[in-house]
């Protein structure tokens, strides 16, 4: 199970509103299973497909 966070602030410059924002998904780095192979065979049970790694993203908003 991935955890992810944001974090924004508003500022104001002048009649601008202008919204920053900070985002990290996956904070704990978890590489929990998505998909699974559920065919009988030799590659029964394994994993095709695991979580992603960490990401971050910078991102802002402007209203005017």
């Amino acid at each position: 199970m991935g955890v992810d966070i944001r974090f924004s602030r508003p500022f104001r410059i002048g009649r601008v509103r202008i919204m920053g924002k900070f985002d990290v998904y996956n904070l704990t780095n978890a590489a929990a299973v998505a998909r699974m192979n559920t065919t009988y065979g030799a590659s029964w049970l394994l994993p095709a497909e695991v979580m992603g790694g960490r990401l971050f993203k910078f991102g802002a908003q402007l209203d005017f």
